[in-house]
């Protein structure tokens, strides 16, 4: 950096421009990092970037999608969060009344794929599932009669966590 003697200006110009190009990246650079701060927060936020329905679809606005949670008590649903753990299943029992409720099982098993099995009394199979690795995470929903289920892992015997249903 060049400083001119007995001015007040930091910087003087240079014939080849350098001082001026310096300035521009600078903002150049600013303004990019202002747009990815918004992009990010917007992002974080979850809102969407989609067409504002405006004079042109070049036009952008930024919208909240809508809420998807439940408006009243008697919409929500219960679960029941089951982990397979190295060591199989953990609760290893569940007792709950009936109506509809959400199965949640998470793999922690280290296991490349779980296939799991739910059955009734009579060892009927209800519900089957594959969970490879790459997708740990279950939920699906159920409304099971009244009875003693097994929720079992196909390629482990001794793994299985007993789901009780009681009358209302």
């Amino acid at each position: 950096m060049k400083r001119i003697l007995g001015s007040n200006r930091r910087f003087a110009p240079t014939s080849d421009g350098t001082t001026s190009n310096r300035i521009l990246i600078s903002l150049l650079a600013a303004i990019i990092f202002t747009i990815l701060t918004f992009g990010i927060r917007a992002h974080s936020k979850g809102l969407v970037i989609v067409p504002d329905n405006g004079v042109t679809s070049q036009t952008m606005a930024l919208v909240r999608p809508p809420l998807l949670a439940p408006q009243t008590a008697a919409d929500m649903i219960e679960g029941e969060l089951i982990t397979i753990r190295p060591t199989g299943f953990w609760p290893a029992r569940i007792a709950r009344p009936q109506g509809v409720f959400l199965l949640l099982v998470e793999n922690r098993s280290g296991l490349k794929t779980v296939d799991l099995i739910l059955e009734d009394q009579t060892r009927r199979s209800i519900f089957a599932a594959r969970m490879p690795v790459v997708k740990p995470d279950l939920g699906s929903r159920f409304d099971l009669a009244p009875g003693t289920y097994a929720l079992r892992e196909a390629n482990h015997p001794d793994w299985s966590c007993s789901i009780t249903i009681e009358k209302k």
